[in-house]
């Protein structure tokens, strides 16, 4: 499993999570 696919992940679980922690992607 890379990162990338992780943080990917993570950034996709906060958008659908509200939106509270929103990365400068």
């Amino acid at each position: 499993m890379t990162y990338v696919v992780l943080i990917n992940k993570y950034a996709l679980l906060f958008v659908n999570g509200g939106g509270k922690f929103i990365p400068d992607a």
